[in-house]
């Protein structure tokens, strides 16, 4: 299994990759038979099984622009999909190189971050880095939001100008259950309790 992106000292150059064999391994497991008629009897009650996950989804930006100051209206959501963590990535002069790595990223002298959601702060204190000490402040504020759509925006400074062909992906992962009843066949999505109370910040690649 190769771990490692494809680079190469020639710009000109074209790397392909050809697949001849995919094998997805999946686990088994076997429930022992005191349990499975626990479990029976727990689905003829008709009660519902609860499922958690933690889904994700990625944002781009395509280009910053070139100056210390930066406003980015991520997207708005309802409250089936408030954010748990989000994730703040800068990356520059990378994408469709073939010389770069394009898994890596940059810090872009990136000075602070905060995450708006509607009007509330994460964190309530700035979040400064400081990449020539490797300092880094970093603080958490608890959820308070309540109801309606939440509105997802990030807010981040830099000590210098953000070079040219500079792209920022914000990362967004929400707690969810699913309830499923096998007797009715039916599913709902909720939130998984964990996330009423969850603690928000921002974390940076």
């Amino acid at each position: 299994m190769c771990k490692m992106p494809i680079v190469t000292t020639n710009v000109h150059e074209k790397a392909y990759v050809e697949l001849y064999k995919v094998m997805w391994r999946m686990p088994h497991v076997q429930v022992a038979s005191i349990e499975k008629l626990r479990f029976l009897k727990y689905i003829e009650n008709g009660r519902d099984l609860e499922i958690a996950f933690i889904s994700w989804e990625l944002h781009e930006y395509p280009v910053l622009q070139q100056t210390t100051r930066h406003t980015w209206n991520v997207k708005a959501t309802n409250q089936l999909e408030k954010p748990r963590f989000v994730v703040l990535a800068l990356q520059t002069d990378r994408k469709g190189i073939n010389t770069k790595n394009f898994s890596h990223f940059d810090h872009s002298d990136l000075r602070s971050v905060k995450l708006y959601l509607n009007s509330d702060t994460y964190p309530y204190d700035n979040l400064i880095f400081d990449f020539v000490t490797n300092h880094t402040n970093c603080s958490r504020q608890n959820e308070s939001l309540k109801s309606g759509s939440v509105d997802i925006r990030l807010e981040f400074e830099t000590h210098k100008n953000v070079p040219e062909n500079t792209t920022a992906f914000c990362l967004i992962l929400h707690d969810r259950l699913v309830h499923y009843n096998a007797l009715s066949n039916t599913k709902r999505i909720s939130y998984a309790k964990n996330a009423i109370n969850a603690n928000m910040f921002v974390d940076l690649l």
